[in-house]
């Protein structure tokens, strides 16, 4: 069918090769790391390892970890992609916009920091780290302890300020924001505990409205505390000024492999009229909130 990507994972191992394997079918969403690498079964354990790998028809989503033995023919047009790929494990030059956490030893380094901190809380592992969400703005891993489950979250360098951020917030507002039980600025990382279970069997109206208002009673909490806002890192970020730095995120290719080449080249394209627009609604003087608001809507 023509305009349907053939979907595949590449899982490299810079000491034995790499297995390709095909997926049965597209992952609803290819940010969910969990779903990407269902195909190979319980109990491998591989990171992420950079963006898909793209040419005509084709997605290669890439992983690193140890290789199985069996692996797919790899078709001719993707053979000097999967070399790069390779390469790059293999000691090659790395795109100074890789994600920390897509480099060798972050995840390893990281399992230790996190271990280090649970020790320190008389606490530890119970299980084996689950990794929920990892693309080119964050990473996300589930992590089973003996106080229960928390979760690790990295950030971009265009969100560094999340952590410090999330743990002011939560000193504020502890019903509304997952406790932060350490941050590790240099990786700019934080581990939270994990929120209390959502009330069960919510409508989708329900939940809509429980979202707004939580987000209002935060809005209220943060009220007059600028200045402490700003001493945690957090940026500045009007409309015209986010709009930038987004445009700037996708031409430094964070969000590569995320797009097709035709809706990458499309939303290329469109960049210059769409900051011009919000240059036009910053102008307005509307206050900031409500601009989001719009923006939003």
């Amino acid at each position: 069918m023509q305009g349907v990507e053939i979907q595949h994972l590449l899982v490299v191992d810079p000491a034995r090769g790499y297995e390709f394997v095909g997926l049965p079918h597209p992952p609803k969403d290819p940010t969910c790391f969990s779903e990407l690498v269902a195909v190979l079964g319980p109990g491998r354990e591989v990171d992420p390892a950079g963006p898909p790998l793209r040419a005509p028809g084709h997605v290669v989503h890439r992983v690193r970890g140890p290789v199985a033995g069996y692996s797919s023919s790899v078709p001719q047009e993707l053979a000097p992609l999967v070399s790069a790929a390779l390469q790059q494990e293999r000691g090659g030059p790395i795109p100074a916009a890789r994600a920390p956490w897509c480099r060798q030893g972050w995840s390893a380094e990281t399992a230790a920091w996190v271990d280090e901190v649970l020790e320190q809380r008389g606490a530890h592992r119970t299980g084996r780290s689950t990794v929920l969400k990892s693309w080119g703005l964050s990473h996300v891993e589930r992590i089973p302890t003996s106080e229960g489950i928390s979760y690790l979250k990295a950030s971009s360098a265009l969100f560094a300020h999340e952590s410090a951020t999330t743990a002011w917030l939560a000193g504020l507002a502890p019903a509304l924001v997952p406790g932060v039980l350490a941050v590790d600025e240099a990786r700019a990382c934080m581990l939270m505990n994990a929120l209390p279970p959502a009330e069960p069997a919510l409508t989708v109206e329900q939940e809509r409205v429980a979202t707004c208002t939580a987000m209002a009673q935060l809005q209220v909490a943060v009220a007059g505390r600028d200045e402490e806002l700003r001493a945690t890192g957090a940026p500045e970020r009007g409309l015209a000024s986010t709009g930038r730095e987004l445009a700037d995120m996708l031409r430094t290719g964070i969000t590569a492999g995320q797009l097709d080449v035709p809706r990458h080249r499309e939303l290329e394209e469109g960049m210059d009229r769409a900051l011009a627009l919000l240059d036009e609604l910053a102008a307005c003087g509307l206050p900031d909130v409500l601009v989001v608001c719009l923006a939003i809507s």
